[in-house]
């Protein structure tokens, strides 16, 4: 009792230690609920208007390289102050993309790309300047709360998603709706969600580029590479995010088609595994901080990346969908909340300087290896059905947990800390 007391007092005092990060971390359980709606009523929508496997796996893929070919442009405008601008814009873009999507006729791949690739803007802004915010907003004390707290809303964000995209269909469905529309129904729900980020972003306070300058100033640390040897480091510990992101992609966005085809589960009780699978992951990262703090964040990482991994496997082959079930349970459960310990880890091993950057460069990446993990995962599905294409995901799980147990710890800190009297 005086254990999970004293957990809600720390995670109260990391909501206010957050200040004007407060309005991202709403932010995030607003852009969960949008991720996941679309995750699960889009591929059900391709499918209705007559798209198969591979060219519903392109569509996500162009969601998804959004953030690897806007990152640096955004990264760029950010840095000459135009932050606020583009946080604003980022969720309007996307909301045209969903547009372009519903307004496409007929089965217009090149069109029904073009939208793909608008929709991901809004996952463009939060992923890349996000982070470096909440990290400068927040006092180092109190920086793993925060930011598992931002995973906890989003899994959150992402249960009511699940039930959004599977139940706005099916009461449509019970309504007489046809199969296209019903799912275009949940498609509408996620432009709603964009428009409604949107007047987040222009709600949230935004320094001004001379304030957060003052800010990085007054960090107690400096960079200790520039340059190749940066960018050489930096890129080594994205590794076990590269394999995160593999993993993410070749099975999440897939999991309303798995339970379609293999077991014939409707969209309304697919949506509410998932929700239910969602929660589970949040709990799990208010958790896993604490474990953390006992056995080490990288160990920790590692050993519940790879139960995730297996977890993928034990899916593959459950004979019957509660057991795939339970196995998607556990993998919610102790995966998803590894991310904010991943990013908590990282950005104490930056100085403040190089943050921005290197929250651009993982977004980037995140979005180039979840495309390529996407499309794979469409197309071994045609190819070999869904045992081949998940287990390129549960593979993926596995690499990140063998970076993170044999690699990762042997990487230089790419800040260094003065001395006492030194001046910077």
């Amino acid at each position: 009792m005086d254990r999970g007391a004293g957990l809600i007092r720390s995670y109260r005092a990391a909501w206010h230690a957050a200040g004007r990060g407060q309005w991202l971390l709403i932010v995030g359980f607003i852009f969960a609920s949008r991720v996941l709606t679309f995750n699960v009523a889009f591929p059900l929508y391709a499918k209705a208007r007559g798209f198969d496997s591979s060219q519903t796996g392109l569509m996500l893929a162009a969601v998804a390289i959004s953030l690897f070919i806007f990152g640096a442009p955004l990264t760029i405008l950010n840095t000459r102050g135009h932050g606020r601008k583009l946080f604003i814009a980022g969720p309007l873009t996307a909301a045209l993309g969903i547009t372009v999507i519903l307004l496409t006729p007929g089965s217009l791949l090149p069109l029904m790309l073009a939208g793909c690739l608008l929709a991901g803007m809004d996952s463009n802004v939060f992923w890349t300047m996000g982070d470096p915010l909440l990290a400068g907003s927040t006092a180092r004390e109190h920086r793993a709360q925060v930011f598992a707290l931002k995973f906890a809303l989003l899994t959150c964000g992402f249960a009511l998603g699940g039930l959004i995209g599977g139940w706005v269909p099916e009461f449509l469905s019970l309504a007489g709706v046809s199969d296209t529309g019903m799912y275009a129904g949940a498609l509408v729900v996620v432009l709603g969600l964009h428009l409604a980020q949107s007047w987040c972003y222009w709600r949230m306070p935004i320094e001004h580029p001379e304030q957060a300058a003052a800010t990085l100033r007054t960090e107690s640390d400096i960079p200790r590479f520039t340059g190749l040897a940066f960018w050489g480091v930096m890129l080594l510990m994205l590794v076990p995010e590269m394999g995160m992101s593999s993993g993410y992609a070749a099975t999440r966005p897939y999991l309303s088609l798995f339970f379609d085809e293999r077991f014939g589960l409707s969209p309304g009780a697919t949506g509410t595994a998932l929700s239910i699978m969602q929660l589970m992951g949040g709990v799990g990262a208010l958790l896993i901080p604490s474990i953390a703090r006992a056995h080490g964040s990288l160990r920790t990482m590692g050993g519940l990346r790879m139960l995730g991994g297996a977890m993928i496997a034990g899916a593959i082959g459950a004979p019957v969908v509660p057991v795939a079930i339970l196995c998607l349970f556990v993998h919610y459960s102790v995966v998803d909340g590894t991310g904010a310990t991943f990013v908590n880890e990282v950005m104490e091993r930056l100085p403040a300087v190089q943050r921005t950057t290197f929250a651009a460069v993982s977004a980037g990446s995140w979005s180039l290896f979840s495309a390529l993990s996407t499309s794979a995962s469409g197309y071994l599905q045609d190819v070999s059905g869904f045992g081949a294409a998940f287990g390129l995901g549960a593979g993926a799980y596995f690499v990140s947990a063998a970076w993170l147990f044999f690699v990762y710890p042997r990487l230089p800190l790419l800040k260094a800390h003065p001395s006492p009297g030194a001046t910077h």
